[in-house]
């Protein structure tokens, strides 16, 4: 019976590459930043929170929705931003307030 010896050189450079690929694999994958657009100026829940998609039950993406599927994110930034047709205003979101602390107030529930 021939047995073979691997040099211990050898030897050790393949448990090192081992050793590397074990950790690699049992490293967590890193979460990316998503990025939401809000597109209607509804306030309707995401229909399925979590799955990385801000939709709700209409097919269109809500403030509130956006920020349910951004508080269920893994990611770390998550942006929201506002289609162009919004033209920067927060309030065309949010159905039926008035002032900055109405608004305000609304997203503070939201969170």
């Amino acid at each position: 019976m021939l047995v073979r010896v691997i040099p211990k050189p050898r030897l050790r450079g393949l448990l090192a590459v081992t050793a590397l690929a074990l950790c690699a694999a049992a490293m967590p994958a890193t979460a990316s930043a998503v990025e939401y657009e809000v597109t209607s100026t509804g306030d309707e829940p995401d229909a399925t929170v979590g799955v990385g998609g801000c939709l709700t039950a209409g097919l269109v993406c809500s403030l509130r929705a956006a920020i349910q599927e951004s508080n269920a994110s893994a990611a770390v930034d998550d942006t929201i931003k506002f289609a162009p047709a919004f033209n920067g205003q927060l309030a065309d979101t949010i159905v039926g307030l008035q002032s900055k602390e109405d608004i305000a107030a609304k997203i503070e529930r939201l969170l």
